[in-house]
């Protein structure tokens, strides 16, 4: 609806962004597949609230063919875990999943060789199927019975490391445009938020619940910024003392938020998965600022 007509002191802005899913510092996975042929995920970065647990132990089963429920993800600490930069930048998708996916393949590597072993073939001629299935020549072995009799000749259970490769060169970047219509009291001069209308240029979405919470979490967050959040310093102390004071936005400072998004490039990561984390909030306070202006002609 950009180019219907407007209601006085109504105004509409637009901002665009990009920026590409981080690809620095070190991640690190162990993952451990036990008798019963389910895998523990142990890594060092906690679930910030993002849901990130849920798309590590996803991308970890459609390496194997698993279902959910049958990975089991758990932070570990400085002793039980390699070394991890931790959440930041819009990185964990992309590093840790390129950690997972080295683990990932050692661990298909070792089953190989056991599913070699008990079909009495070579290694190289073992197929592993799309259900975690192994066969060579006719003959095939489901993941749990493999892991069964090898942990009954102490062959299991199976544990293997995986890093990612930090800082190689990323030609993926991630764009973001955001819209948002104003009304503005010229005698108050407060600015009501109409509508926000996003449009994200995306890669493959390993969770649409997870994804859609990062957009609208942060977009709210983004309406506190340019709309209500103020620190207030009075001589160097921070006089904001509590959240009478400190106005964060509540569901009455919240339209309906409208979300388009735009399959995109693959990312450096296995899957093709991108980012979305920053690209929800950091443009939506210039798309309000703009806004207002075009309602009422100030800056």
């Amino acid at each position: 609806g950009w180019d219907r007509p407007k209601a006085p002191d109504i105004g509409r802005g637009v901002s665009i962004y990009e920026h590409p899913p981080g690809n620095f510092g070190r991640s690190t996975v162990s993952l451990t597949m036990g008798a019963d042929g389910k895998i523990a995920v142990l890594l060092g970065s906690p679930d910030t609230g993002t849901g990130f647990h849920t798309i590590a132990g996803q991308l970890v089963a459609e390496h194997f063919g698993l279902s959910s429920d049958e990975v089991a993800v758990a932070q570990g600490d400085t002793l039980s875990t390699g070394f991890e930069a931790g959440a930041s930048g819009q990185r964990l998708t992309t590093t840790i999943g390129q950690a997972i996916g080295a683990a990932a393949d050692k661990m298909k590597e070792a089953l190989a060789v056991l599913a070699a072993e008990r079909l009495n073939c070579a290694p190289g001629d073992i197929k592993i199927g799309a259900d975690g299935s192994f066969s060579a020549s006719g003959a095939t072995i489901d993941r749990r019975a493999l892991m069964s009799w090898a942990t009954a000749r102490g062959k299991a259970p199976l544990t293997c490391q995986g890093e990612n490769t930090p800082g190689k060169p990323n030609d993926v970047t991630n764009f973001v445009a955001h819209f948002a219509e104003v009304e503005v009291d010229r005698e108050t001069g407060q600015v009501r938020l109409k509508r926000v209308v996003t449009a994200h240029d995306v890669g493959t979405i390993v969770n649409p619940i997870t994804h859609q919470g990062q957009i609208e979490g942060g977009l709210i967050q983004a309406v506190g910024q340019a709309m209500s959040e103020r620190v207030v310093l009075k001589e160097g102390a921070v006089i904001t003392a509590h959240l009478g004071d400190y106005k964060l936005p509540t569901i009455m400072d919240i339209p309906e938020l409208e979300t388009v998004l735009l399959p995109g490039g693959n990312g450096a990561a296995p899957f093709g998965t991108t980012a979305i984390g920053e690209m929800s909030n950091v443009a939506l306070p210039a798309a309000i600022t703009n806004a207002v202006f075009d309602a009422v002609g100030v800056r």
